[in-house]
């Protein structure tokens, strides 16, 4: 994946993550929810709390 960097960690998820320390954006995968995790940052320590999105919602959006 172009311009993510790429981390599979223990169990079911892998963490795509841009490759800015100072500001980003993190989308955990998590496949035994089957659900998607988004988190932000900015000036590398404030954080934008994060929100799930399941691959239900995800599908949903794509038929409306």
């Amino acid at each position: 994946m172009e311009g993510w960097i790429v981390k599979k960690e223990k169990g079911k998820q892998t963490v795509l993550q841009t490759p800015n320390k100072h500001s980003g954006i993190q989308i955990t995968v998590n496949k035994k929810r089957k659900s998607l995790h988004f988190f932000a940052w900015y000036d590398s320590f404030v954080g934008i709390e994060g929100a799930d999105l399941t691959l239900e919602d995800i599908v949903q959006l794509f038929k409306e």
